[in-house]
C-alpha cells in the first residue's frame, strides 16, 4: 500500500529516503481522516441489511397557502437578426453554413438574403473579414427593437413582454423558465408594498397571508396573478415522511433510514399493495410527491390512502459505493487523489501548488461586460481554469451560478477536456442541460463546442426536454455501443446519487466482505480508481457529504 503514497506527486523534488518518510506521513494522515468514514459506512451497511424494508408514516403538507404566480400576458425571446451587408460579388459565393474568417474570430453564416448576412456572432469593432483569404468591406445594420416591453437585452436576443407574438422570429419562453427573470424577494403589489412569501420551486410560493390570493404583483414590468396551484399540479400533493420507531437503530447515529425513499429507480408500496414512484422530492426535508398510473396507464400525482404505511425495499448499493471510494482512496491513491488527501493535512505545514495564469481570450456565455456581476463571474472562471485543485463559488439564488457553469463547460470543451457534472437534485442538472440545448441564432452551445452530453439516472426523474440525452435513449436512438458512447462523451451528468448508475462505476472489480481478523466489512480490490474525467463540477456542493464527494 505504501508504494501508492510513494508515487504520489509531492510539492518539491525529494530523494528516496525523504520521499519514503513524507509518504508515510501522508498515509497516516489519510488513515486518521478516512477510517472514521469507513467505520461509519461499515456500521451503516451491517445495520441496514438486517432489515428487508424501510417503513414510514406520512402526513399531508398543508397547501392552503401554497400559490402559483401566473404571468399576465406572455414572455418571448426575439433573436437579434443583426444584418451584415457585404459586397454582392462576395455574397454570390457564400452559403448558409459557410465560415467567414475574421481578424478576431470566425463567423458562421446562419442565413443570407441577397447581400445581407446573419452571422452566429457579430464582428468586433474594426475587425477585418476575409473570404478566400481576401479582405472585404462590410456594414453592420443594428437589429430593430421588437414590439412590446423589452425586459432584457442581450448580445444575441431581446426578452420581450407582450400579449401577442411580437415578430415572426419570436418564440414564447416556457413557464418553467420564467423564474430566472424574477427576484422573488422584490415582488411588489401594485400599491408598492412588498409581497411577503417564501419561494418553493419554479413559480410556486408559500404565502404568509392567504388574503393575497387573487392579487396582482409586479417585478420589472412583469405582472403576475397570485392563483391557487392547479388541481393536478405536483405542488398540491406534497407529503411529509415521518420515521417509525421500527426503523430506529442506535448503531447509526445521525443516519435517517428515510433517505432510501430518495434513491433513483425505487418503487414505494403502501400497506394496501398500491405501488408508486417518486414524482418529486426534497431529501433534506424528507418531503416527496408520489405518482401512480391510472387505468389508462398515465401517471397522476396522488396521495396514498389515509393512515397507510409506506414501504421501500432496502438498497445498500449507494453505501457500498461510498465505502468502495473511501477504502480505495485510503489504500490505493493515485496522483489525482493527492489534493483530496491534502485537505486533511495540517494547514500550517502543508504546501499547495500555486495556480497558473492562463489568460482567457474569448468568452462564449458571459459576453455582456456591462451586466452586473460579469467581472466577478469571469474572475471565477479564470480561477477555476487555472487552479490545480479546487475552486468554490458561493452566491444566492438568481446570482448567475448556472451561467458560470455554462461558460466553464464551454471553455473546458474547447480545450478538449472531459467534464463530470453532478448536483444534489435532478432539477439542477437538467437546468444546465436545457440551457446548453437552448437555440440562439439557429444554433446552441452543444453544437458550437461539439459537446456530447450523457445523462445518467432514472428516466422517470429527468426533465422531458433533455430525455434524449439519457444514456439508454442515446444508445437506442443512435444504435451506438455503450462503451464507445461513454468513451467519446465529453460531458457526463447525474445527481451525486444517480451518477452511481454509471456503467463503469457499476462494473468496477472488487468485493465487499467481512475481514476474518476483525469481522468488519472491508472492500478488497487490486485496482486503484483511475479518474475518467479532467474536471468535476458539483452544483449546490454545500449539500454534498464527503462520502458522496
Amino acid at each position: 500500500m505504501l508504494h501508492y503514497y510513494f508515487n504520489l506527486p509531492k510539492e518539491s523534488k525529494l530523494d528516496a529516503i525523504k520521499n519514503l518518510r513524507v509518504s508515510e506521513g501522508i498515509r497516516n494522515t489519510a488513515r486518521r481522516a478516512f477510517e472514521p468514514f469507513e467505520t461509519y459506512l461499515q456500521n451503516s451497511i451491517t445495520a441496514i441489511e438486517k432489515k428487508q424494508n424501510i417503513k414510514a408514516k406520512w402526513k399531508k403538507i398543508k397547501t392552503e397557502n401554497i400559490a402559483e404566480l401566473r404571468l399576465i400576458g406572455k414572455l418571448f425571446e426575439v433573436l437579434k437578426q443583426t444584418i451584415v451587408q457585404i459586397d454582392k460579388s462576395i455574397a454570390n459565393e457564400i452559403q448558409a453554413g459557410n465560415t467567414v474568417r475574421g481578424s478576431e474570430k470566425d463567423h458562421t453564416v446562419i442565413s443570407i438574403n441577397g447581400n445581407e448576412v446573419v452571422f452566429d456572432n457579430l464582428p468586433e469593432q474594426d475587425e477585418m473579414l476575409f473570404w478566400n483569404k481576401k479582405s472585404f468591406e462590410y456594414k453592420i445594420i443594428s437589429a430593430s427593437q421588437p414590439n412590446g416591453k423589452i425586459i432584457r437585452e442581450e448580445p444575441q436576443r431581446f426578452v420581450v413582454y407582450a400579449e401577442q407574438k411580437p415578430s415572426d422570429n419570436a418564440s414564447e419562453i416556457h413557464h418553467r423558465k420564467l423564474a430566472s427573470f424574477i427576484d422573488f424577494e422584490n415582488l411588489k403589489f401594485e400599491n408598492g408594498q412588498t409581497l411577503i412569501a417564501t419561494r418553493n420551486d419554479d413559480l410556486n410560493i408559500t404565502l404568509s397571508d392567504n388574503n393575497d390570493f387573487g392579487k396582482t404583483v409586479v417585478y420589472d414590468k412583469l405582472k403576475f396573478k397570485i392563483e391557487n396551484t392547479r388541481k393536478n399540479s405536483k405542488d398540491a400533493f406534497w407529503i411529509q415522511l415521518l420515521e417509525l420507531d421500527d426503523n430506529a437503530n442506535d448503531d447509526i447515529p445521525g443516519f435517517s433510514p428515510l433517505k432510501y425513499f430518495f434513491d433513483d429507480g425505487i418503487e414505494i408500496e403502501d400497506d394496501k399493495k398500491n405501488k408508486y414512484q417518486v414524482g418529486a422530492g426534497i431529501e433534506s426535508e424528507n418531503r416527496i410527491v408520489l405518482k401512480k398510473r391510472n387505468e389508462k396507464g398515465y401517471w397522476n400525482f396522488t396521495f396514498p390512502p389515509d393512515n397507510s404505511i409506506l414501504t421501500v425495499k432496502v438498497n445498500t448499493y449507494q453505501l457500498r459505493k461510498q465505502i468502495e471510494a473511501i477504502s480505495t482512496l485510503m489504500r490505493m491513491p493515485v496522483g489525482e487523489h493527492a489534493k483530496l488527501i491534502k485537505l486533511f493535512e495540517n494547514r500550517n505545514r502543508s504546501e499547495w501548488q500555486q495556480p497558473t495564469n492562463e489568460i482567457i481570450k474569448e468568452w462564449f456565455v458571459i459576453t455582456d461586460q456591462n451586466r452586473s456581476g460579469c467581472n466577478e463571474q469571469r474572475q471565477f472562471i479564470h480561477q477555476a481554469i487555472n487552479t490545480p485543485d479546487f475552486a468554490i463559488l458561493e452566491g444566492p439564488p438568481g446570482s448567475g451560478k448556472t451561467t458560470v457553469i455554462l461558460e466553464l463547460i464551454c471553455q473546458l470543451a474547447k480545450k478538449g477536456k472531459r467534464v463530470l457534472l453532478c448536483g444534489s437534485t435532478h432539477v439542477a442538472i437538467d437546468n444546465v442541460l436545457e440551457r446548453l440545448k437552448e437555440k440562439k441564432n439557429g444554433t446552441n452551445l452543444l453544437e458550437q463546442f461539439h459537446i456530447l452530453p450523457v445523462r445518467i439516472g432514472d428516466e422517470q426523474r429527468i426533465s422531458e426536454y433533455i430525455k434524449e440525452f439519457q444514456i439508454n435513449n442515446l444508445i437506442e436512438d443512435n444504435s451506438i455501443d455503450e462503451k464507445l458512447l461513454l468513451d467519446v462523451s465529453n460531458l457526463v451528468c447525474g445527481t451525486t446519487i444517480g451518477i452511481l448508475q454509471h456503467p463503469k462505476f457499476k462494473q468496477r472489480k472488487g468485493t465487499l466482505k467481512k475481514d476474518e481478523r476483525d469481522g468488519k466489512l472491508k472492500y478488497f480490490s487490486l485496482e486503484p480508481i483511475v479518474p475518467e474525467f479532467d474536471y468535476l463540477i458539483i452544483d449546490e456542493s454545500s449539500k454534498t457529504t464527503f462520502q458522496e464527494f
